[in-house]
């Protein structure tokens, strides 16, 4: 599935023009072709039409590789990573967005539906100038959409890890380990992924190329620094975490000590009476009320006494 969104003479255009090369050619143009699924053909036709290396096509596929950015001096080719909310496309929900970036045009190719996609097409239908600006400020756009949806998730993930200190303090652990282990897992996952992408904003913001205008490279930066300090946030969150799984096997650690300590005492409790009852159960005729009629009962009173002295002793040092 594709769709095409064009820029003539300040005028919106959403048909694609039968000849592609001869549109790119003509003064004040901008083009934008985004590919969701794209099939053999379609690469087939950006070869062609655009003339992309198949190097660079091959490494548009479904698999989520490394944010990078490569130079091949009539285009850029851009690998960053989007994040959808709300929905289960992978590790982390985590996509991959390929960008080939040309003098006048933007092609983005993707395999999941796109939300940063999404909300910079409905700002290139609405403002014309939205286009004007060219097509590396449509790669800024979605840049900041991207963005933005990172920061949502970033707060979700802190409201869940409000929850889990909460059930921590507590008492409620059971079934909180996956929890803990499947966010921490994800917010590495993350940090990894704005680590490189960090690196292939800064590149874009300095302008290592000149298909880069002087006043999106200032964009550029701002995108940058939302990226350091989103960053920021995740090695804070990172940290938190961190903390909570501590707290986590401290408490598991303490009700496993609780537990042993309280069959410590029935131990020590059962330890005399067992002896008592061991003793008295031998075949001997010479043992203290083992003729007595009395002697069960005096028996009895004696276990008892030891049982509560043991008890009582427990009491004193605070174990119970």
């Amino acid at each position: 599935m594709r769709w095409f969104i064009g820029l003539e003479n300040g005028k919106i255009i959403t048909e694609q023009p039968k000849k592609l090369r001869e549109f790119l050619n003509k003064p004040n143009t901008t083009i934008w072709l985004d590919f969701e699924k794209p099939s053999r053909e379609d690469f087939l036709f950006l070869e062609s039409e655009f003339g992309f290396h198949p190097l660079a096509l091959q490494e548009c596929t479904p698999k989520l590789t490394l944010p990078k950015i490569d130079d091949f001096k009539n285009y850029l080719f851009v690998v960053i990573h989007k994040m959808t909310l709300g929905e289960k496309t992978g590790k982390n929900g985590l996509i991959e967005q390929d960008c080939f970036l040309g003098k006048n045009y933007i092609v983005t190719i993707h395999y999941h539906a796109s939300e940063s996609i999404e909300q910079a097409k409905e700002q290139a239908l609405q403002r014309p100038e939205f286009l004007e600006r060219g097509p590396d400020f449509i790669l800024h756009s979605t840049l900041e959409n991207s963005i933005q949806n990172y920061f949502k998730k970033t707060e979700e993930w802190e409201n869940e890890l409000d929850e889990i200190e909460n059930k921590i303090l507590t008492g409620k652990t059971k079934k909180i380990l996956p929890k803990i282990l499947e966010l921490k897992r994800n917010i590495s996952r993350l940090k990894n992924s704005i680590g490189r992408q960090m690196d292939v904003v800064n590149r874009l913001a300095r302008r290592d190329s000149e298909l880069i205008s002087e006043k999106a490279g200032l964009y550029f930066r701002s995108n940058y620094d939302d990226f350091m300090r989103l960053h920021t946030n995740l090695e804070s969150l990172r940290d938190l975490i961190t903390t909570d799984f501590d707290a986590y096997l401290s408490i598991i650690s303490n009700n496993l000590n609780d537990i042993i300590k309280r069959l410590t005492i029935i131990s020590i409790i059962f330890l005399p009476l067992t002896f008592l009852a061991g003793l008295y159960g031998m075949n001997f005729k010479f043992l203290p009320f083992a003729e007595d009629a009395n002697g069960l009962y005096a028996m009895l009173g004696l276990m008892g006494l030891i049982a509560a002295i043991i008890i009582l002793y427990f009491k004193k040092i605070k174990w119970l």
